[in-house]
């Protein structure tokens, strides 16, 4: 008897091994999650050209993946119809993932955030990867810039509060300007889709949270600029109070996509895990988060971007600290982190802090020769600030920024630009420009490519320009920032001072 338990064993042990070196998926421990959610319903949104496979554990799940797709208006493949596919999943554990082409094999691919140097392995056509919890991944599949593959690997979804407008699977008609209650949370379960915008002005502890998409597609190609502000505003994806006005509002997990204008502004104080997919036009900005009334505090972590204007704005730190961090960003036509435009009060000590951000650029002249790229617009400055106060600005400006540990790809116009100048779109070119900088400090700073010009730091008088200003480990196109080669990379004037490289 013995003997024959012991060449049952054997065969067991030999059957495992055999199975392991097949390249067998491994079984979910005890515990884990894992979700894979169902579509919104119809074909309609689904991508023709990637499917995308999930290991369960068991088998291969096929994950409906998303496609969005306009004509662009921005300098990512001016005037052609560009698209994204995508899909978030949830789970708690390392994750094998397996993408197809549906039109042709995949022969090549690169994967954003270079930094993580995600790898990738190609068989018989398939692409095979393994992402963990908030992973954000960026897939160009055979050189097809265009048509770009996005995967979310998200914690697993939350729980449905028990006063809770919910959304489930389906596409929904919420129309312009959805309003919940005050205190109420708005979910989005996988699989909802959501066609119009949200307003929450003057709404405290709001939430909207949930794995599901709020799109903007019923409004196509609006030029913002030519509404009067207040109108614009309207078809902004979600609409909050400028300032410091709320307090408990939190975006946590949705998708974003499609927007007419503005993704976020205001009201919100707390963004976490947010996904917005927009780069087809400008004045698509991203993350504008708002400190707590109460607790002055505002959050930014762990979110993605790829869209057509600025993405971060750290400059409301008047109102209270502002932490950004743990990000991905894209842009497809204009800056990152917008500093200002208009000065502020400089009578407070609250900070932003920006740390651990991935930046992916998009830049491309060539469709316009006769585009003067040094010119006042200065399009794709990663840092900006542009001070253009009037009289009733005088001594007010902007103070206490850390950039710290930013890695940047791709082609970068001006890393830094800190000047005092009108308004470039739109503004009086005899603006006085008044406001000065103080205490801006960049750490651990690196750009894949040199930049096409000189970044700018350029004051206007003795009482309005930039000082105490710090460079510590910042490398631009490979190339360390010192003392001795600093006015290679920068164009400054007399009106600058205090600026520290080490």
């Amino acid at each position: 008897m013995k003997k024959y338990f012991f060449i049952i064993m054997m065969v067991v042990l030999f059957l495992s091994a055999f199975t392991a070196c097949a390249g067998a998926q491994p079984e979910p421990e005890i515990g884990d999650v894992l979700e894979i959610y169902p579509g919104p319903g119809t074909e309609l949104y689904r991508s023709p050209l990637y499917s995308v496979e999930i290991w369960d554990g068991k088998e291969w799940v096929n994950a409906y993946t998303y496609h969005v797709s306009r004509t662009s208006h921005t300098i990512w493949h001016w005037e052609s119809n560009t698209s994204i596919s995508f899909l978030t999943f949830g789970t708690t554990v390392d994750t094998q993932i397996r993408i197809r082409g549906l039109r042709n094999n995949i022969n090549s691919v690169q994967i954003s955030p270079k930094s993580r140097n995600f790898p990738v392995s190609i068989t018989n056509g398939i692409a095979s990867l393994q992402l963990s919890q908030l992973d954000k991944v960026w897939i160009t599949i055979n050189n097809d810039d265009a048509n770009p593959l996005f995967i979310f690997a998200d914690p697993p979804k939350p729980r449905i509060p028990q006063n809770a407008v919910y959304f489930g699977p389906g596409v929904h008609e919420i129309g312009h300007l959805y309003r919940p209650r005050g205190g109420q949370t708005v979910y989005l379960d996988g699989g909802a889709w959501l066609k119009g915008n949200i307003d929450i002005r003057g709404l405290n502890n709001i939430k909207i949270i949930g794995p599901g998409v709020l799109s903007g597609e019923i409004w196509q190609n609006l030029n913002l600029s030519a509404m009067e502000w207040e109108t614009a505003q309207t078809y902004f994806m979600i609409l909050g109070d400028y300032g410091s006005q709320n307090t408990g509002n939190h975006l946590e997990g949705i998708t974003i996509a499609n927007t007419p204008g503005y993704s976020t502004f205001g009201g919100m104080n707390l963004m976490r895990n947010i996904k917005l997919i927009s780069p087809w036009r400008y004045e698509t900005d991203g993350f504008y988060v708002m400190p707590d009334r109460v607790t002055r505090q505002g959050l930014i972590e762990e979110c993605f971007a790829f869209i057509g204007d600025d993405i971060f704005f750290p400059r409301e730190n008047r109102f209270g600290n502002i932490t950004i961090r743990n990000c991905f960003v894209g842009s497809s036509n204009t800056g990152v982190f917008q500093l200002s435009y208009w000065p502020g009060s400089l009578n407070h000590n609250f900070y932003s802090r920006v740390e651990n951000i991935d930046v992916k650029m998009y830049w491309d002249y060539s469709w316009d020769p006769n585009w003067d790229y040094p010119d006042d617009k200065s399009a794709a400055s990663i840092f900006r600030s542009i001070l253009d106060g009037d009289a009733s600005s005088a001594g007010m400006g902007i103070k206490n920024y850390i950039f710290k540990d930013i890695r940047i790809e791709g082609p970068v116009t001006r890393l830094i630009q800190l000047e005092n100048r009108y308004y470039p779109w739109g503004g009086d070119r005899n603006s006085p420009a008044l406001g000065s900088s103080n205490n801006i400090q960049f750490i651990n700073i690196t750009t894949e490519s040199s930049q096409l010009g000189r970044s700018r730091i350029l004051g206007k008088d003795t009482e309005n320009g930039h000082s105490g200003i710090l460079f510590e480990n910042v490398r631009i196109g490979g190339t360390l920032l010192t003392t001795s080669n600093f006015d290679n990379f920068f164009s400054t004037n007399q009106f600058v001072n205090d600026i520290t490289v080490r």
